[in-house]
């Protein structure tokens, strides 16, 4: 199978993406759950913590799509 060159630039931008936001995804859950982390026993609600952290990750898909 053939792939014009031009179609490159696409795919390494949406594997650059994808591992951004892999990388600062995992590391707002991390920060939020981990047991040694200050949120862990500052947000002691887990259900808030899900949605500070559902908000975070999204903002963080829409500022990746933003640069874009």
């Amino acid at each position: 199978m053939f792939i014009q060159s031009s179609h490159w630039r696409p795919l390494l931008f949406e594997m650059i993406g994808t591992a951004l936001l892999v990388l600062g995804g995992l590391s707002v859950v991390i920060f939020m759950f981990a047991s040694g982390s200050p949120m862990a026993w500052l947000l002691l609600n887990a259900g808030l913590k899900r949605a500070i952290t559902g908000f975070l990750f999204g903002s963080l898909g829409a500022s990746i799509l933003w640069q874009v």
